[in-house]
């Protein structure tokens, strides 16, 4: 076993330096409050060593904040060559800062992984303290009156910021991590939750009827709305246009990569209301403003105010991404493109994700049966 020698502190306490050599790889070493506690992390380190595991001098001594603090400074410039972190990104590792903090990284292991995981979608979302509450704020409670708890799509957003923040590093440093990291963690599957909410009857109506009672925007709520249903795109997508993204004249739509989700490039084709839209914005275009949905400054203002707007509409439990769902579905129900075309124009990435939608198609392979042409 390494050694461990007793150290007196000027308080009248002591501690226990724990030191491990590894030969020509060098020393390691850890202070620790009890001497059961440095005898039991010697064991562990040199289980790792008999074993052939890495073992870093550098991932013993740093603490996950540090790590936190190099990634956002690392990716927040808005010069970098590279992509700028967005708002939801920075919150995310701030909460992983919080959530680690007391953990260097080498004592980030696969079962702590999974235990914060596991804790992660029990936990209740907090409430912020609010020096004024909007008239429909629900105080953070879902349709049956309980706490909510955080969303199997924000638990696995979460952990791949975690992943990323944790191999940056590591690379950066010119370090490894445990070959089993990240092996066989149970992570909430991507489309486990997916929801499948849709607009009923009048309820479109209702969300323009909102719009025109409301405080602001009355006029580009409903072209926002209605946009988004006739090109079935993301609200980043959308918020983030530009006029020099548009060629009018080919009715086409250029989404450049730093916009999607997937980081991909993709073309839209604009339908004839999608125009008209576009039309009536270029009417409330502000001079020195290349955004086309420039007043709104960000998707997470957008989304807050589409829920104060659902709310006010009197429509429970739908959200301004479900309209992109409702979009999609009218692509299969009312044209007759194929499924590559319309994932060349919804932006996903594989047909696994659009097997949900062809239940909206149920007789169209036995009319193909039958002679009929798409």
């Amino acid at each position: 076993m390494g050694s461990i020698k007793k150290r007196a502190l000027k308080d009248g306490s002591s501690v226990y330096d724990c030191r491990i050599n590894r030969g020509v790889a060098g020393t390691l070493s850890k202070t620790f409050k009890r001497k059961d506690e440095a005898e039991s992390w010697a064991r562990a380190i040199e289980g790792k060593i008999d074993r052939g595991e890495n073992i870093s001098r550098k991932a013993q001594t740093t603490m996950f904040t540090v790590a936190c603090a190099e990634y956002i400074k690392h990716y927040k410039p808005l010069k970098t060559k590279e992509r700028v972190l967005t708002p939801g990104e920075i919150m995310a590792v701030q909460s992983l800062n919080q959530d680690f903090k007391k953990f260097a990284i080498s004592e980030i292991t696969n079962q702590l992984i999974q235990a914060w995981i596991d804790r992660f979608l029990e936990t209740e979302v907090a409430t912020q303290p609010r020096k004024k509450v909007h008239p429909y704020y629900n105080g953070g409670l879902d349709k049956n009156g309980k706490r909510k708890t955080y969303s199997e799509s924000t638990v696995r957003r979460h952990f791949f910021v975690l992943k990323k923040i944790l191999v940056w590093y590591s690379v950066r440093e010119d370090f490894v991590l445990p070959s089993n990291l990240f092996l066989q963690l149970q992570i909430p599957r991507a489309w486990a939750g997916k929801r499948k909410r849709r607009l009923e009857a009048g309820e479109l109506e209702r969300l323009h009827e909102a719009a025109v009672r409301g405080y602001d925007h009355k006029v580009e709520w409903p072209l926002l709305i209605d946009f988004a249903l006739n090109t079935a795109a993301r609200m980043q997508e959308i918020l983030k246009t530009k006029w020099s993204d548009l060629n009018l004249e080919g009715r086409s739509w250029t989404i450049p990569p730093e916009n999607v989700k997937t980081s991909t490039f993709r073309t839209v084709p604009l339908s004839k209301k999608s125009l008209a839209i576009l039309e009536k914005m270029a009417t409330l275009r502000v001079k020195g403003e290349d955004r086309i949905f420039h007043m709104w400054r960000d998707s997470a203002t957008a989304s807050k105010g589409f829920r104060r707007l659902a709310v006010r509409a009197g429509i429970e439990d739908f959200r301004f991404h479900d309209l992109r769902h409702e979009g999609v579905s009218r692509l299969f129900e009312t044209t007759d493109l194929t499924d590559s075309e319309i994932m060349s124009i919804t932006g996903h990435t594989s047909s696994e994700m659009l097997k949900a939608y062809s239940a909206l198609r149920p007789n169209a392979l036995a009319r193909r049966l039958d002679g009929e042409k798409r």
